[in-house]
Formats: structure tokens, C-alpha cells, sequence
């Protein structure tokens, strides 16, 4: 694509005015010269985090009865309690902009004391505790996904029991997914909208409620955390439920030591979507 027409392109998605708005809090360039479609990327200048642009739509939150039955292919019964990602529901989502990848240790290192962990990298991602995690939200002026935005994010469109299909995945290409390490990502895979590392293990804005359910109960002091295949590779067993898009768990005796992973997110104006 040519300099008129990335820009052309960029104003199809903002709109010309949220377009020179994120001008003034992002450097904005494109993932690919040779891509039809590509997803821009945009460097937040604050905190030089690289992020995704995420467009609005609506998708099919929860477990579907069809992934059940894939899910059930691959081992039956299913090791997961299905009633707590149900009722499937339809979700309308605004776009945003979410960070590519989960906030690393060397960027985290800058807000809090991560001494204590074990093997920290720069490129490893940073595991904090919940108040932590609503720190750096704070210092940053930006915010966790929405358990929603999350999933939503995940899915990249696809309506499979995992991002990369219905079925489980050769080792060597599931560890490009998988991987803890982003000092080169053209190493790994990223989904359609761009982001890498989903499986993490990653903190959401939401107190954790049982279900879907409108009057479900509401964990209060427990959090939403989704992803998570990560931190049990190698699976020793049936681990894999944890990189299903729609597997989610309580934070609730889930954290041994009340850590996890994160991303963030920059809102966008309503008139973007």
C-alpha cells in the first residue's frame, strides 16, 4: 500500500476526525506493506506499548453446544464446569484498542517491584497481583479488557472451540501460541486481529459472577481471569481446556501467590465505531 492510500484506509477505520485525534497520543504505521487488509498498529507515545485496533461487531459469548461436542471429541467428559460459561448470549462490541501483547517485565519493572519473581525476563510477560494490576491502570491512564472485550478479542472473529480450530494442534505449532517469550515475535502466531499471547493468564476488569445468568451471583473481591493454557505447558493432561475461547475461571484459589498476567486497553471515542 502506498503513503495515499494507507491513509485512505486508516480514515475507512477511525474516521478522519478520531483518526487526527490518535495522531496526538499515537504513532500509527502498518503492520504490512504486501497486506490487502492490514492491521495498523499504534504506538502509544506515553508508554511506547504497541496496540491493536480492535473494530466494533457483535459475537456469540459462551460455550456453544457445538464446541461442546468438540470439546468432547477430544476428551469426554469434559474436565471444565460448562454451566459457568452459559447461557450463550449475543454481545454487541464498541471498538477499542488493546495492547498487542501482555504487559511485559521490562515495562512493568517501571511501576512495580518485581524482584521476587523467579526467571524475569524484559520479554517475559509480568504476573501481578491484583492491586498492582489496578496501579498500573492507574499510572497509565488506561484500563483492563472487559470479560467480554476479552473473549471477543480472543475469538478475532472465529466461532471454533479454540483460536486455531476445533481440534488440538501439532506441539511445535501450539508452542508458537503458547510461548512466554517476545523477544522476536515473528516467532509466534498472532490471531486475526493481531495480538499475541492470549493464553497467558490475563486479569479482566469484571468481579467474577457464576455465570451468565443476569441475577448470577457476584464474587465481590474476585476477579475475572481468562487464558491461561500457558502456564501448564507442557500439558501433563487435559490442560488444554484453558486455551478454549470461551474457558474462564474465578481468581478466586485459582492464584497460588494472587498473580497474573495482563493486558490494557486505550477506549476510543463512540463515534470510531
Amino acid at each position: 500500500m502506498n503513503e495515499q492510500e494507507i491513509k485512505n484506509y486508516l480514515y475507512e477505520l477511525f474516521t478522519e476526525e478520531i483518526f487526527e485525534s490518535l495522531k496526538k497520543e499515537f504513532t500509527i504505521l502498518i503492520s504490512s506493506d504486501e497486506d490487502t487488509n492490514p492491521n495498523p498498529i499504534l504506538i502509544h507515545r506515553a508508554t511506547n506499548l504497541e496496540f491493536s485496533y480492535i473494530p466494533s461487531g457483535e459475537f456469540i459469548m459462551g460455550f456453544s453446544e457445538q464446541e461442546e461436542n468438540f470439546a468432547k471429541n477430544i476428551y469426554d467428559p469434559i474436565p471444565a464446569n460448562l454451566d459457568e460459561m452459559r447461557p450463550v448470549h449475543r454481545v454487541k462490541i464498541k471498538s477499542f484498542l488493546i495492547s498487542r501483547y501482555p504487559i511485559l517485565c521490562g515495562f512493568a519493572s517501571q511501576f512495580c517491584d518485581l524482584d521476587d519473581q523467579e526467571n524475569i525476563s524484559p520479554f517475559f510477560p509480568a504476573f501481578l497481583t491484583r492491586a498492582e494490576a489496578e496501579y498500573l491502570e492507574n499510572e497509565t491512564k488506561l484500563r483492563l479488557p472487559y470479560e467480554e472485550e476479552w473473549e471477543y478479542c480472543c475469538r478475532a472473529g472465529t466461532k471454533t472451540l479454540f483460536i486455531f480450530g476445533n481440534n488440538l494442534i501439532e506441539e511445535k505449532i501450539l508452542e508458537k501460541w503458547l510461548a512466554f517469550d517476545f523477544s522476536d515475535v515473528t516467532q509466534l502466531i498472532p490471531n486475526p486481529f493481531g495480538l499475541y499471547g492470549m493464553f497467558v493468564g490475563e486479569w479482566c476488569k469484571d468481579e467474577y459472577r457464576l455465570n451468565y445468568n443476569h441475577n448470577a451471583q457476584i464474587k465481590k473481591g474476585n476477579y475475572v481471569i481468562r487464558g491461561g493454557g500457558a502456564i501448564f505447558w507442557p500439558w501433563q493432561d487435559q490442560e488444554w481446556v484453558w486455551c478454549m475461547s470461551a474457558m474462564r475461571m474465578s481468581s478466586e484459589n485459582l492464584l497460588e501467590d494472587g498473580r497474573c498476567g495482563l493486558r490494557l486497553v486505550y477506549e476510543l471515542d463512540n463515534s470510531c465505531s
